[in-house]
């Protein structure tokens, strides 16, 4: 060893000895305190130690369900109720002016109102603005109405948005809906139910369809859900509605509700979030330790950790 190494080498030994000199020069309370101080110590680095090596002897079980099967459509687009919505929503224009009343995700106060009863006690609910936007997206309305008619769905990449209005695909099928209601209202007030049926039998099913492997908000699902029975309960004590007809939309509205995908579908979608969201979050936390230079300790205190993220 060289000269200069040997003073070098004294010194990291001083360093690594500190801690037991100083036990040795303490005398008393002082030494009681130091050796406690050191005994917690040990205690914690043995926790920490035990445990990464611990979770490094985990198995790694996977996932707990066919992610791929999940994830993969398998419903042909002849078939599939997401192809319309999707070149509905490509169509979908917003609305000229500002709607009145309080939104909510682009939804207008008619349709929050749980009660319904602005759309039937309220003479100036039909006002021009609301008419030209009706109107206007005739062509949108059609073919979500021609999607809501069919039972099978798989939802595809709805990351970007689309079309003129810049919709995601998702928030288009929420607003599409609120036109189905505003023209099933249109078409109640002017007597014609059978032909509003036919809205809000369309509007039932695009809520389901909104639940279809757990890509909506189930807590919005659920209170359009509620918000559709109220006014097909009121559309149900007009007049012009028959026992024929309340039939015809009972069997409709539980087709409808056959369509709701079982409650795992949404645990599923929540697990793949939160992995996703980890795996990002674990991305980010090692590129910040590295630029700070992580310590070979901390590396492998929390390395273990960061394998199940």
């Amino acid at each position: 060893m060289s000269t200069a190494a040997r003073p070098r080498a004294r010194r990291l030994a001083d360093v690594a000895l500190a801690p037991l000199t100083w036990l040795e020069r303490a005398r008393g309370r002082w030494r009681l305190a130091l050796a406690v101080l050191y005994l917690v110590i040990l205690v914690v680095v043995a926790a920490l130690t035990w445990r990464a090596f611990s979770l490094w002897a985990l198995p790694d079980i996977g996932e707990p369900f066919d992610v791929a099967a999940f994830t993969t459509c398998d419903v042909p687009d002849d078939q599939n109720a997401f192809v319309l919505y999707e070149q509905a929503a490509a169509r979908l224009r917003r609305p000229i002016v500002p709607l009145t009343g309080e939104e909510d995700r682009g939804l207008p106060e008619y349709v929050l109102n749980s009660h319904g009863s602005r759309a039937s006690t309220d003479p100036t609910f039909f006002e021009t603005e609301e008419r030209a936007w009706l109107d206007v997206n005739a062509d949108a309305l059609a073919l979500w109405r021609r999607g809501a008619e069919r039972s099978r769905v798989c939802p595809r990449d709805t990351e970007e948005p689309i079309g003129p209005g810049g919709w995601h695909v998702l928030d288009a099928m929420a607003q599409l809906t609120a036109l189905g209601l505003l023209k099933a209202e249109r078409l109640k007030e002017a007597g014609e139910v059978d032909e509003a049926w036919g809205w809000y039998n369309a509007a039932l099913r695009c809520n389901r369809h909104l639940l279809a492997r757990g890509e909506a908000s189930g807590v919005f699902v659920a209170r359009q859900w509620q918000d559709i029975q109220w006014r097909i309960l009121i559309w149900s004590k007009h007049p012009a509605v028959n026992s024929a007809l309340l039939r015809r939309a009972l069997d409709d509205v539980v087709a409808a509700d056959a369509l709701t995908p079982p409650e795992a579908d949404a645990i599923r979608r929540h697990y793949l979030d939160l992995r996703d969201e980890l795996g990002k979050a674990r991305g980010r936390w090692i590129e910040d330790e590295r630029a700070a230079e992580m310590s070979p300790i901390s590396h492998m205190v929390f390395e273990a950790d960061l394998r199940w993220l």
